[in-house]
C-alpha cells in the first residue's frame, strides 16, 4: 500500500479543483469577468477632437437605466447635468437647453465614470448614434473640475 503524505494528498486535491474549474468553464456553465480596458487617455486636444461634447457642469440627479434585458439588472446610470459652460457642442447641436443628460456604465468594471450629486465636472462625451444618447466613460478625460487635470485642460478650453 502506497503512503500518502498530507502534502501529496492535498495537492490531488487542488489538481482536481482546478480540473472541475476549468471543465465548468469550458462547458459555459461560469461565465467569465470582462474588465474594463482603456487605452492612454489621449492629451486634451485630442481628447477635444474626438468628443462631441464637452461641457462644465454640476450634477443635479442620477437614475438607473430601465432598458435593461427582461431579467437584468440595469448596466448604465443616466447622470443628469445643468451646463456652466459649453466647449464644444453648442449642447449638443440643440437637442438639449441648459440641462441634459448623458449615460455611463454602471461601474468601472464596464468603464462607467463615477459621478455623484452636486458634483461639477468636466465632461467629454461622445455621441452614440445608433442609441440616441450621449455617453461618456473611465477612458475619457471626463473628471471632477477640481482635479489637476481638470484645471489644466480648463485652461486650456478656455
Amino acid at each position: 500500500m502506497e503512503m500518502v503524505t498530507p502534502t501529496v494528498q492535498l495537492g490531488r486535491v487542488m489538481l482536481i479543483r482546478i480540473l472541475f474549474v476549468s471543465l465548468l468553464l469550458s462547458l459555459g456553465f461560469i461565465e467569465s469577468g470582462y474588465a474594463c480596458s482603456c487605452l492612454p487617455i489621449p492629451p486634451v486636444n485630442e481628447a477635444f477632437e474626438r468628443s462631441d461634447l464637452v461641457v462644465l457642469g454640476k450634477v443635479t440627479r442620477l437614475e438607473l437605466t430601465k432598458e435593461a434585458p427582461l431579467g437584468s439588472p440595469p448596466s448604465e446610470i443616466l447622470v443628469f447635468i445643468e451646463a456652466q459652460e459649453v466647449f464644444k457642442g453648442s449642447l449638443y447641436k440643440g437637442k438639449y437647453d441648459e440641462s441634459f443628460q448623458i449615460r455611463t456604465g454602471l461601474d468601472s468594471a464596464s468603464c462607467g465614470y463615477a459621478f455623484y450629486l452636486n458634483q461639477e465636472v468636466l465632461v467629454y462625451a461622445y455621441d452614440v448614434a445608433e442609441e440616441g444618447y450621449v455617453g461618456t466613460n473611465i477612458c475619457t478625460r471626463t473628471s471632477e473640475a477640481k482635479n489637476p487635470q481638470a484645471q489644466t485642460d480648463l485652461e486650456w478650453l478656455r
